[in-house]
């Protein structure tokens, strides 16, 4: 059995989905959830971005390309 998670299963700080993920900055980050085509998770004080969020935008992103 393995113990590797699907990257959509995987939860990602706001600032590793805009760095690693989606190769935008946070300023851009954040225009993409408030046109609500990123969605972020709070949790207390941490903004938080699951894979499948960061596919979801990365496929929009592309399509409107």
């Amino acid at each position: 059995m393995s113990d590797v998670i699907a990257f959509e299963d995987r939860a990602f700080t706001f600032d590793e989905a805009c760095r690693d993920h989606l190769r935008i900055s946070r300023g851009t980050g954040y225009k993409l959830v408030k046109a609500g085509r990123l969605e972020i998770v709070k949790l207390g004080t941490r903004t938080i971005v699951t894979g499948r969020a960061i596919r979801k935008c990365r496929g929009e992103c592309e399509a409107n390309a």
